[in-house]
C-alpha cells in the first residue's frame, strides 16, 4: 500500500505528467497492477492523503549495480522536463549533436520528443546503450 499519488506515478504511461524515472524503472522490472484504492475514511485518525494497493510481479532479475547506473542515466533524461530528450542527452551526458542524433534515430525517437513522451522500453534500451 502506498499513497495514491505514488501509485499514479508508478503506473503512469508516456505523455502523462506523472510519467518519470520511477515509472520507467519499476515498469521495466515489474508487471504492476492496481488492485484497489483505499479511501481516507478507512483510517483513524483520517490521513490527509488517499492510498492505493499495488501488486508487483517481477519480470526479471537485474543486478543492482547495473540498475543503479541505468536509473541514474534515466533520471538524467527527465532532469529538465520541459527540454527535449535530445537537449538533456547533449547537456547532461556531454554528447555531441551528431552522436545524439544517431542514437535517437537508432531507437526511433524523434528529435523533438521529451523523455515523458517516450515509451519506457525505449528509454531503458537507450540507457543501456549509454552505459
Amino acid at each position: 500500500m502506498c499513497q495514491r499519488e505514488v501509485a499514479d506515478r508508478v503506473e503512469a504511461t508516456p505523455k502523462s505528467k506523472d510519467f518519470g524515472p520511477i515509472s520507467v524503472l519499476l515498469q521495466r522490472c515489474y508487471s504492476i497492477k492496481r488492485l484497489f484504492n483505499v479511501g481516507r475514511d478507512c483510517f483513524y485518525p483520517r490521513p490527509e492523503v488517499a492510498s492505493a494497493v499495488l501488486r508487483f510481479d517481477r519480470k526479471g532479475y537485474l543486478p543492482s549495480s547495473k540498475q543503479e547506473a541505468i536509473f541514474g542515466i534515466i533520471s538524467g533524461f527527465f532532469r529538465m522536463r520541459r527540454k527535449t530528450l535530445r537537449h538533456n542527452l547533449r547537456r547532461g551526458m556531454g554528447l555531441g549533436a551528431e552522436e545524439v542524433d544517431a542514437l535517437l534515430e537508432r531507437f526511433a525517437i524523434v528529435k523533438e520528443a521529451r523523455a515523458e513522451e517516450v515509451e519506457a522500453e525505449k528509454l531503458w534500451a537507450l540507457a543501456e546503450e549509454l552505459l
